[in-house]
């Protein structure tokens, strides 16, 4: 009997409680509410579209454009050069391009020491030519005392 007596004591509760809730909110509120929830709905499934749209890949025509521009202004070649050649063609030329202004290495840079070859080919040539100078500036030196300690003698006599 303690149980029946729950379980309607439970269903009354439920019941005043949903009455509650429908009276809460009128049927011009609830219209409101879900001419809200579909406006919502509307402008979430628009933007998607829109980013979608967005989003998507170009088209070789318009790959072939873009790529094009940038050989003109970056690469060495005018649209009219441009122009006789094919999609493969002008691809190949827009990487070579990409490819040598991502190798680009500013001067003084950390990225040096990650190109040792370079560096010691570059390191080998300046010294040899150092030594070079040193001693053409050694026997410029010496040829220099030299020519000074013979003036200098004559200087005194005058």
């Amino acid at each position: 009997e303690n149980i029946k007596a729950r379980v309607e004591a439970n269903e009354e509760i439920t019941q005043r409680l949903q009455a509650e809730e429908r009276d809460k909110y009128s049927e011009v509120d609830q219209a409101k509410m879900l001419i809200d929830l579909i406006n919502q709905r509307k402008r979430y499934f628009s933007a998607k579209r829109a980013e979608e749209r967005r989003n998507k890949p170009m088209t070789q025509a318009q790959q072939r454009a873009y790529m094009s521009n940038y050989i003109k202004h970056i690469g060495s070649y005018t649209l009219k050069q441009l122009k006789k050649f094919s999609f493969d063609e002008i691809k190949e030329l827009f990487e070579a391009t990409m490819r040598s202004i991502n190798d680009f290495v500013p001067m003084k840079s950390e990225d040096d020491k990650a190109v040792p070859k370079l560096v010691e080919a570059r390191s080998l040539k300046r010294d040899a030519k150092e030594e070079l100078e040193h001693e053409e500036s050694k026997k410029q030196k010496t040829s220099e005392a030299s020519g000074s300690a013979q003036e200098q003698p004559g200087e005194e006599e005058k």
